[in-house]
């Protein structure tokens, strides 16, 4: 996807990781941030680490998370996979989210 040019989203997220769902029900799975992907023909990925899952550590430290922790999220811009947008942390809302996203096309 990202050799094709197309914006890609991924969302590093575990079921056991209680950031993540609070994240997910706050500020990422909302009317925003669909609109936001939708209109930027962003792809939405997610790596799952509910279970060990070294393709996702691998990807994590790649993108400067020494310790593969979760919650964790990359936009990859059309064009520029070089230059990811990384967030990290606990959001209440889902401006971050869109305005990184709509920044990514």
């Amino acid at each position: 996807l990202l050799q094709a040019g197309k914006p890609v989203f991924i969302d590093f997220t575990a079921d056991w990781c209680l950031t993540c769902k609070s994240n997910e029900l706050l500020a990422i799975e909302t009317e925003d941030v669909a609109n936001a992907l939708l209109a930027g023909n962003v792809v939405a990925m997610k790596a799952d680490k509910t279970v060990p899952n070294p393709n996702a550590d691998q990807l994590l430290r790649k993108l400067g998370n020494s310790s593969a922790s979760i919650p964790y999220y990359a936009v990859f811009p059309a064009g520029q996979p070089s230059k990811p947008i990384v967030m990290d942390g606990l959001y209440s809302s889902p401006d971050v989210f869109v305005k990184n996203i709509q920044s990514a096309f």
